[in-house]
């Protein structure tokens, strides 16, 4: 759980404003980078990318599409398991003021200790693919039968920088009998 300091808070003319300001500053409040990913939840989540994320799939839908996922990462705005008829993927996203440059950091530092936790049986590629945010950044790592991405997305219209984990089962879609 992320904790603001408090204690730089003053009070400005009532405790009404102090609680105010307590509570922007928590909402604004960021996990350390170390604590948004471990090393133990990469190979789990490895692991689940083979069963269709079976065992962390929630049976409530999300209001970020999808079902809500029984794994949260820490300081995740959400975590969600979507799926199609090509792949299923696990999902989460963190949230952060509009272009904050702890969003850029947390993003290189996110993307090194997933790499890191997997060391060399992976390619990493700078990917390609965009959904139209004013800026957009990311990272694809191709496993055996999966694949997984971290981005960062800028989106002016939601005054926000969004920093996202993902993880995609790779399956072939079911052929037709003719």
């Amino acid at each position: 759980m992320c904790v603001p300091n408090l204690h730089s808070l003053t009070t400005i003319g009532s405790s009404r404003v102090a609680l105010t300001t307590a509570i922007v500053a928590l909402a604004l409040c960021k996990p350390a980078s170390a604590e948004m990913i471990s090393c133990a939840d990469v190979l789990y989540l490895i692991e689940e990318s083979t069963t269709q994320f079976s065992r962390i799939r929630g049976d409530l839908k999300s209001d970020f599409g999808g079902l809500k996922s029984t794994l949260e990462l820490p300081g995740a705005q959400y975590c969600v398991i979507v799926g199609d008829a090509v792949k299923d993927s696990y999902r989460c996203t963190w949230k952060y003021p509009y272009r904050d440059e702890l969003a850029g950091a947390e993003f290189e530092k996110l993307a090194t200790k997933f790499a890191g936790c997997l060391g060399n049986e992976i390619e990493i590629r700078k990917d390609q693919a965009v959904n139209h945010p004013d800026s957009y950044a990311s990272y694809l790592f191709e496993l055996p039968g999966a694949e997984a991405r971290v981005t960062l997305k800028d989106k002016r219209d939601l005054d926000s920088t969004f920093v996202s984990f993902s993880i995609n089962e790779r399956r072939e879609p079911a052929s037709r009998d003719n």
